[in-house]
């Protein structure tokens, strides 16, 4: 995970719903408007890591409602992210944009990258390691 790079947050249980902003940190500059606690896009702010834990720093816009400091082994929530690499493109890159959106139950409306013919039982599944 690199600053700079987008993140999904997802099954969250504090807060209210939030709007994620990018890393200029101004409030116009929406990434993503989330609707159930804090699950939403966000893009990666800083990232600290010691050991086997770390912590990914986000920023939302000012004001954030129902959000408390939390202490302890408490599950927050999950994430989910993912860089695409070792591929070629065309003379002809597409460009897929997927800020300003409202994030609902799920990413559902957002565009969908899909590998096809390679991996486990070509799905695009990544191939099982030897």
């Amino acid at each position: 995970m690199d600053v700079g790079n987008p993140i999904y947050i997802f099954e969250t249980n504090v807060g209210h719903g939030g709007t994620s902003i990018d890393n200029t940190g101004s409030d116009s500059a929406v990434v993503g408007v989330g609707t159930t606690f804090l699950d939403n896009i966000y893009i990666i702010h800083h990232v600290e890591t010691s050991g086997t834990t770390g912590i990914i720093t986000c920023l939302m816009a000012s004001n954030p409602v129902g959000i408390a400091t939390t202490t302890g082994t408490q599950t927050l929530g999950k994430f989910s992210w993912g860089k695409l690499g070792g591929i070629s493109r065309s003379s002809s890159p597409v460009s897929i944009g997927v800020t300003g959106n409202t994030i609902d139950v799920g990413i559902t409306t957002f565009p969908t990258i899909q590998r096809r013919g390679t991996g486990l039982r070509s799905t695009g599944a990544l191939p099982k390691l030897l």
